[in-house]
């Protein structure tokens, strides 16, 4: 069975045992590093979240020339049927 302690990197203090004075200073000593860990993490997640915007983006433009192309298609598909009529009569 493994314990809490075997979980936790030995690093770690055990809140229930220490003090404030002690958390606050494992929070002072080890903040630099989680910062940079956490400044890490977030511009791996900005990466990874700007390729899919990109991404996104480049659909859309993709969708947007694709509408006009339909917009164009039915244009000219009116006017051939518009042609016909005055041409029947």
């Amino acid at each position: 069975m493994i314990g809490e302690q075997d979980v936790l990197p030995k690093w770690y203090p055990d809140y229930r045992k220490s003090d404030t004075l002690m958390r606050i200073q494992f929070i002072l000593d080890h903040q630099t590093d989680f910062s940079l860990h956490l400044r890490e993490e977030l511009n791996r997640t900005d990466m990874k979240n700007l390729w899919a915007i990109k991404k996104r983006l480049r659909l859309r433009k993709h969708l947007d020339d694709l509408h006009k192309v339909m917009q164009k298609l039915i244009r000219y598909s009116i006017r051939i049927e518009q042609s016909r009529e005055i041409w029947r009569k």
